[in-house]
């Protein structure tokens, strides 16, 4: 976790959501986001069959179980770590609230649909949360 701000930082960060938003509009790989603790950030994830009877499974590297399960109207799965803070927010994105610096990571949504169109080049995005402490000013 980096607290202060220099211009090279500014510049660098810059740069770096520049090169994110590239790769994904040309490859379609992944996306960075940055946050500060504390905050709320929205992770992005698109149903592209919205007709059709689909699982919604967000995945974060190092969990052995996926953080969040939602299948139709069934309650949905949330680990533990995160309970009180996620909500589904339109189809398929998910919203962190009150982050922490344990957020910080890589995260997959995958949709998979029951009549067995689900691809993962198509139906997997990936997204890297970076997590930034507050800065207290003197």
């Amino acid at each position: 976790m980096v607290c202060g701000l220099t211009w090279i930082f500014l510049t660098a960060n810059l740069l770096t959501t520049f090169q994110a938003v590239l790769v994904h509009d040309i490859q379609k790989r992944y996306v960075r986001k940055t946050a500060l603790v504390g905050d709320t950030k929205i992770l992005e994830c698109v149903v592209r069959h919205p007709g059709v009877t689909h699982v919604i499974e967000w995945n974060k590297d190092g969990f052995s179980v996926p953080i969040f399960i939602l299948f139709e109207n069934y309650p949905p799965h949330i680990d533990k770590e995160y309970e009180g803070r996620l909500r589904l927010i339109g189809q398929a994105s998910l919203e962190i609230q009150d982050i922490r610096e344990s957020d910080e990571g890589w995260y997959n949504c995958s949709i998979f649909y029951m009549d067995g169109s689900s691809d993962d080049n198509i139906n997997v995005t990936r997204l890297h949360l970076q997590v930034k402490g507050k800065c207290a000013l003197v």
